[in-house]
């Protein structure tokens, strides 16, 4: 084992080099749910792309600007998703190497509302396994199934 001479204090050069990166668990967790969060992202904008009637189904006023800005190929908002994607795991993972203390309970919840989104989505579409329209359950209109006669 070599060491350096710093003063009066020896140091090895072991002990210079920060620990190697083990992965466990823990990053398992986390792989899993940025996967969860960039997936139903993917997904919501490749819906929302795909839907000849995106004016009708999307709920968020920013998403809606950046489409009427291009109606036809829908760029900004293409564009706009993906940087608000990567912009909320950014600050995931800063929040993790500052070993912020609720890091784990913020990325938790962001993928428990991905994983909202993700049922929303699928469940709103009638034509998926033959399941009633989901959104129908939130609207007050005579299209709703909770409506009593």
């Amino acid at each position: 084992m070599s060491s350096i001479s710093i003063g009066a204090e020896q140091l090895h050069e072991d002990r210079c080099h920060k620990a190697k990166f083990k992965p466990g668990f823990r990053s398992g967790v986390i792989a899993f749910c940025f996967l969860t969060i960039g997936v139903v992202s993917a997904l919501d904008i490749w819906f929302a792309v795909v839907n000849t009637n995106i004016r009708a189904f999307e709920k968020n006023p920013v998403c809606m600007a950046l489409i009427e800005l291009d109606p036809q190929r829908f760029t900004f908002f293409i564009l706009g998703k993906s940087l608000g994607t990567a912009a909320v795991m950014a600050v995931i993972l800063s929040l993790f190497r500052n070993s912020y203390r609720h890091a784990q309970a913020v990325m938790f919840a962001i993928t428990l509302f991905q994983i909202g989104l993700l049922t929303f989505l699928v469940l709103s579409d009638p034509l998926t396994n033959h399941l009633p329209n989901f959104e129908l359950l939130f609207t007050d209109t005579h299209e709703s199934i909770w409506v009593l006669e």
